[in-house]
C-alpha cells in the first residue's frame, strides 16, 4: 500500500509547476498583447521560424512545425515536431517559444520546472521586446514561478 501511495503522489507532482508557468505566461500574454498575432496557415511556418531564429541566435534549429486549426487542442513539441494550434485564428508568439524551451530543455522535456522555466524566459528575452521579457518575468514573480536567469548564448 505504501508504494501505491507513492506512485500517486508522483503522478499528482509530477509537474508542479505547470498551472504557475502557464499563468504567467498568461499575465504575460494579457500585458503585452501585440504579440498576439493572427498567423495565416501560409506565411505562418515562416514567421514562426524567424522568430524561433531570432530567439536562439541559430536559424539551423531543427524543427519540424506543423499547425491545426482548433479551439480545443493545445500546443505540444516532442521529439523535434512543434505542433502549434491555432485559435480563433490567433497564435501568440509567447506560445512558439513556450514550446521551444520544451524542445530545448532536451530528454524528459515534457515537465514545466525550474530549467524549463528559464530556458523559455531567456527565448522571451532574445526573441521578443524587452516589455514581453519584463512582463513575463513579473508573472513568474506573481505566480511563483521558479526559474534561474540564463545568461544569452547560454543555450
Amino acid at each position: 500500500m505504501n508504494i501505491l501511495r507513492q506512485i500517486i503522489f508522483s503522478l499528482k507532482n509530477r509537474d508542479r509547476q505547470r498551472s504557475r508557468v502557464y499563468s504567467a505566461e498568461h499575465y504575460a500574454e494579457k500585458a503585452s498583447p501585440r504579440y498576439t498575432h493572427f498567423a495565416p496557415m501560409k506565411s505562418g511556418k515562416t514567421t514562426v521560424k524567424s522568430l524561433i531564429a531570432k530567439s536562439t541566435g541559430d536559424a539551423r534549429i531543427n524543427a519540424t512545425i506543423s499547425f491545426r486549426k482548433s479551439d480545443t487542442l493545445q500546443s505540444w513539441a516532442s521529439c523535434g515536431v512543434i505542433n502549434l494550434c491555432i485559435r480563433n485564428g490567433m497564435l501568440s508568439d509567447y506560445e512558439v517559444l513556450h514550446e521551444l524551451a520544451h524542445l530545448l530543455q532536451g530528454e524528459g522535456g515534457a515537465d514545466h520546472g525550474k530549467e524549463f522555466a528559464s530556458i523559455f524566459l531567456l527565448l522571451v528575452k532574445q526573441g521578443l521586446p524587452q516589455e514581453c521579457y519584463d512582463a513575463l518575468l513579473t508573472g513568474y514573480k506573481i505566480h511563483r514561478v521558479k526559474y534561474e536567469i540564463m545568461k544569452e548564448g547560454e543555450l
